[in-house]
């Protein structure tokens, strides 16, 4: 049974950003540090789920980053007079969606947490005495000190009752698969408001990729 300090279950943002404060502030070491995400790479949910909505630029500040120090991305992306023009954007500072997954590369890369990285999933969390027994879904056992629970989205996504499954035209923004594209003929339709279903449903899913 492979033993650890810190156990982290969940490689996407919450996960990286906590191994790097750990690691930050000497409280394990990457020997005793084990992130368990199921994907081939750290994020991979987050630049996928991500790069599906389309955005061009974060929502939240640039000081909202994965490193410990808040103006570290700023940093990243070189002084103000041969960065990019858009690489920040009004209000709030707001870091472009590329900045940001290149910034969070290199902090993956900086702080070697590769080597962490169990691609794995974890079927069963046992306490045990002053330990926390880990049970992985190909029964690899793993124990722990201390165990964080970063697990973010599910990869089961919330169908609402309305939208039919198995139709190519409705399809779910955060599902495992990618999105199909729309053909020419077709337009995308993004669903959000409960009070917009049966109208939506009804007028465009013969004519539109529903997102939803």
């Amino acid at each position: 049974m492979k033993d650890f300090k810190w156990i982290i279950v969940g490689g996407g943002i919450h996960g990286v950003h906590m191994a790097i404060r750990l690691l930050e502030a000497g409280l394990t070491s990457i020997k005793e540090l084990c992130i368990i995400d199921p994907h081939d790479e750290l994020l991979a949910r987050w630049n996928k789920n991500t790069r599906t909505t389309g955005m061009t630029h974060l929502r939240s500040p640039s000081v909202h980053n994965l490193s410990p120090g808040a103006h570290d991305l700023e940093r990243f992306a070189g002084k103000r007079r041969s960065r990019s023009p858009d690489a920040f954007r009004f209000p709030y500072n707001r870091p472009a969606l590329s900045l940001f997954a290149n910034h969070n590369t290199a902090l993956i890369e900086k702080y070697d947490l590769g080597h962490a990285h169990l691609k794995t999933l974890v079927s069963k969390i046992e306490p045990d005495e002053s330990r926390v027994i880990l049970i992985a879904k190909n029964g690899e056992k793993l124990s722990a000190s201390n165990v964080i629970l970063s697990l973010g989205v599910s990869d089961l996504a919330s169908w609402p009752s309305w939208a039919p499954k198995g139709r190519r035209n409705i399809q779910h923004i955060f599902a495992s698969q990618e999105i199909l594209p729309a053909s020419e003929s077709e337009r995308i339709l993004v669903v959000k408001k409960k009070s917009l279903q049966c109208k939506f449903l009804s007028e465009w899913r013969e004519r539109a990729i529903v997102l939803l």
